[in-house]
């Protein structure tokens, strides 16, 4: 298995992403970003950079955006096998290898990480984990699959959730710390 750890981001994830960078320092990673001036922090940080168009003027990275940097990052994974998906707001604790123990428990489709909710008011009094795309692996061929099958208004993460299309492990290994910028 070669595993590419990627996610998309951009300037609203500056508060945490150079935990991120030193936490996956090591791993093969890349980062897809819109915006010219957040891909010269990502590279400062010495994580490679890979760049989409965003398809509207709306903030954040929401479902259409979500899915454009995911085929983004398609384009460069022509080397891997596998996908980790760590989005740059979950960190992983320095005394677990987050890529080794995700590598271990892979089955097909999608094994995801529960990661908390993070601590903000849009999330107020959730008390499970999330298994969304914050800490999930998955093959090269399944993630051009997804993306086939996602409708254009839509984001990835619904596709991936799909059973008619995808089986979905869900784990809880390691506790993993979902950063909020009120936390930073």
């Amino acid at each position: 298995m070669r595993t590419l750890v990627a996610s998309p981001t951009g300037s609203a994830k500056a508060y945490c992403f150079e935990q991120w960078a030193l936490a996956t320092n090591g791993y093969d990673r890349l980062v897809a970003v819109c915006e010219q001036d957040y891909k010269a922090t990502a590279e400062s940080l010495h994580v490679p950079v890979v760049m989409y168009k965003k398809p509207d003027d709306r903030k954040g990275i929401y479902g259409p955006m979500f899915t454009a940097a995911w085929t983004a990052i398609l384009a460069r994974a022509w080397d891997y096998t596998h996908i980790l998906s760590l989005e740059t707001d979950v960190i992983p604790p320095f005394e677990w290898d987050i890529l080794e123990i995700m590598e271990d428990e892979y089955k097909p489709d999608f094994t995801a990480h529960g990661v908390p909710w993070r601590d903000c008011d849009r999330y107020a009094g959730r008390d499970t984990l999330c298994y969304e795309m914050g800490c999930t692996i998955f093959s090269v061929e399944t993630l051009r699959r997804a993306i086939a099958l996602c409708p254009s208004d839509r984001g990835l993460y619904c596709v991936t959730s799909d059973a008619k299309h995808f089986r979905k492990h869900c784990i809880d290994v390691v506790e993993l710390a979902h950063v909020s910028e009120s936390a930073t």
